[in-house]
């Protein structure tokens, strides 16, 4: 079992640079839709936020010494699916779904709300052997006056891949979900960046790359700011792709940052695209934090 706590969760997608208090993110790189649909619909971004819960206190509460708890997980990668389970469910987390092949975990901490409150960002990895994931995701915040009991959040955040759904285009050696802390709101205010590796690499002639963001942030609750297809293409083997979709994210201007995502179509024309099944192009679209949301510019 691997112990990895540190002051940031990690992230296999880059950050390109930093200018001033603007931070660009390439989120990914870019497609077509998905065969039979995708979980964003049609809209390749989404600003609807998942509703709030009015406030911690009315929230699953569980009572939990961290260290100890670390330490019987460790153990737990050598013991049976049963103990593992039961040690998630002590956290808050639902279980997962079969013997693990290897168990990591790693404990950050966050500033998420605006009341300056340290919570922990909990995360469980398991590895499988046939290549499927799953990942447990807590957010524990600590309820005031009392010792080792927390409110859970977070369990949006979690996130499980089957055998073959990923990425067959883009090399990606990373697991399939990472969280990243990043600061939207205010340079003291944490905001979690989710980004999934996902696409179709199994069996059949279809092959493809779905990459997704979002970004998470605390507003009495955990809601979710912004969802975006980063990178999106599909064909039919031995046919390369014809379409790519490329979503990029820059975070810029004063506190609270205000979001500009561009899309980008590209079309591979020598491969005999039909007209209008691809029109390549660019578009810029900008959104601004109001009422804890992010809104499209010039939305009342």
């Amino acid at each position: 079992m691997q112990d990895r706590s540190a002051r940031r969760c990690t992230s296999g997608f880059r950050a390109i640079g930093v200018l001033g208090a603007a931070c660009l993110l390439t989120v990914a790189c870019g497609g077509s839709p998905e065969p039979g649909g995708a979980d964003t619909g049609s809209a390749s971004a989404t600003t609807e936020a998942e509703e709030a819960p009015s406030s911690c206190l009315e929230q699953p509460m569980v009572t939990l010494d961290l260290d100890q708890w670390r330490l019987e997980l460790q153990a737990a990668n050598s013991a049976s699916q049963t103990v593992l389970n039961e040690l998630l469910t002590q956290a808050g987390m639902r279980e997962a779904p079969a013997e693990a092949g290897e168990v990591s975990i790693e404990i950050t901490d966050a500033r998420l709300g605006v009341d300056g409150t340290w919570d922990k960002i909990v995360q469980v990895r398991s590895m499988y052997p046939d290549g499927s994931e799953a990942l447990r995701v807590a957010l524990l915040r600590p309820v005031p006056g009392t010792d080792n009991t927390y409110c859970t959040l977070g369990g949006e955040l979690s996130h499980d891949k089957a055998p073959g759904e990923e990425p067959c285009i883009t090399d990606h050696a990373g697991p399939a979900r990472e969280l990243l802390l990043i600061q939207t709101i205010a340079p003291d205010r944490d905001s979690i960046m989710v980004s999934t590796a996902g696409g179709w690499c199994g069996t059949g002639g279809d092959r493809g790359d779905r990459f997704t963001v979002e970004y998470w942030g605390d507003e009495g609750g955990l809601v979710r700011y912004f969802r975006a297809v980063a990178y999106e293409a599909w064909y039919t083997a031995p046919l390369p792709s014809s379409r790519e979709f490329t979503g990029t994210v820059e975070w810029a201007g004063e506190w609270p940052k205000s979001l500009v995502h561009t899309e980008t179509i590209a079309c591979d024309a020598d491969l005999g695209v039909a007209p209008g099944d691809c029109v390549p192009g660019e578009t810029v679209t900008r959104y601004h934090y109001r009422d804890g949301r992010y809104e499209l510019e010039g939305d009342d």
